[in-house]
């Protein structure tokens, strides 16, 4: 009944004390964001005026992560009316010279040197403004996908683009074959590369003979199709361009010999 009330509402003052004592530069900026004020003594006095901006950059992003998430909570009237009569209690504490506030501003500044990743990952992933303004710059700087900012180090990838053929000039592609080959409705950039090609045709057989005749007259069979292989492909591409142009202008003379005549009987 009465008596578990009392001691829940005794052991929440407690706890809620402690946190005013490790974390007592909170108090103004949420009050702010919740558009009160408390009395003048409270938040003027030493153990609230403290600046955030003086803290460490990490401590700063979950003071303000924790703002943005749970100001709405303290709106409350009466919850405000209890957080206000406990900041009392804690400024009597600090004039009673409490050991507690020597020892949690040493734990501040040993426990909150850094953020880690996941910290910024959760920042960036949230979209609080004020709090995004606050991250590191080599954070902010580093290259991320919206979906996915900062992903563990050691994550796995679910998805891997596919490699294209690369069609690069100096990778066994002639210059002047590749302009024909682009101008060609057939052309696929995604079409092997002659290289390429090569590589995946089977072995051609061995043709020599005696041991030597296969290295005369540029190294057989094999040496005659590298030979030839170019001027054969350059010439084939030729020979699609002359024909992709000729039908390109049969059909500009059909179409130029369809508009005389169309224009000579409406004359008539």
């Amino acid at each position: 009944g009465g008596g578990a009330g009392a001691k829940a509402l005794a052991s929440a003052d407690t706890k809620l004390q402690e946190s005013l004592i490790m974390f007592p530069m909170i108090l103004v900026p949420l009050l702010d964001k919740c558009g009160v004020t408390f009395d003048p003594s409270i938040a003027s006095h030493c153990v609230f005026s403290g600046d955030l901006a003086r803290e460490n950059v990490a401590l700063q992003l979950l003071i303000k992560l924790y703002i943005e998430r749970s100001h709405s909570l303290w709106k409350e009237p009466e919850v405000l009316t209890w957080l206000e009569q406990n900041c009392q209690k804690v400024i009597a504490r600090s004039e009673a010279s409490d050991p507690l506030f020597s020892s949690c501003e040493a734990k501040r500044k040993l426990r909150y040197v850094g953020a880690p990743r996941n910290i910024h990952r959760h920042i960036v992933a949230s979209n609080f403004e004020n709090v995004t303004a606050s991250l590191p710059k080599e954070v902010t700087s580093a290259p991320m996908m919206a979906y996915d900012p900062l992903p563990p180090l050691d994550s796995t990838a679910g998805y891997e683009r596919p490699k294209r053929s690369s069609h690069a000039l100096g990778e066994g592609e002639n210059p002047l074959m590749l302009f024909f080959r682009s101008i060609l409705p057939s052309f696929n950039l995604q079409q092997p590369t002659r290289a390429e090609a090569a590589a995946q045709r089977p072995p051609l057989p061995n043709y020599e003979e005696g041991g030597g005749a296969g290295a005369q007259g540029g190294g057989g069979v094999g040496g005659m199709e590298g030979a030839m292989a170019a001027p054969l492909d350059l010439q084939a591409a030729m020979e699609q361009f002359r024909g992709s142009l000729r039908g390109v202008l049969q059909q500009l003379l059909g179409q130029e010999t369809r508009e005389e005549t169309s224009s000579d009987e409406e004359g008539r």
